[in-house]
């Protein structure tokens, strides 16, 4: 704990911790939730996983490179994309101020 922490009372500490489990409540019973409807809910693996499944699979592939491999071709992908929307975005916008059309 820092000092400025240490310098606080015990019940602004205790609203502090407790305020930060009240906004992650939803998130908590959304993966609640989603576990019990895919566990006991009739709905099909395949159509909705459990969050534990999930969970492993995604442990499974960053274990095997593959998370990340695919996550950097995907993040090039849309770096590529962006770099060409600015690019013709900035040509369209420069020829449109100067007022040259196309027709």
């Amino acid at each position: 704990m820092t000092s400025a922490a240490q310098a606080l009372p015990a019940w602004t500490r205790m609203h502090a911790a407790s305020a930060a489990l009240l906004r992650s409540l939803p998130f908590v019973l959304l993966a609640l939730a989603w576990e019990l409807v895919a566990r006991f809910g009739g709905v099909s693996s395949s159509a909705l996983p459990s969050l534990s499944q999930v969970a492993a699979a995604w442990v499974d592939l960053v274990k095997d490179g593959e998370l990340i491999t695919n996550g950097a071709s995907s993040l090039y992908r849309a770096g590529v994309g962006l770099l060409l929307s600015i690019v013709i975005g900035v040509v369209l916008g420069i020829s449109d101020s100067i007022g040259f059309r196309g027709s």
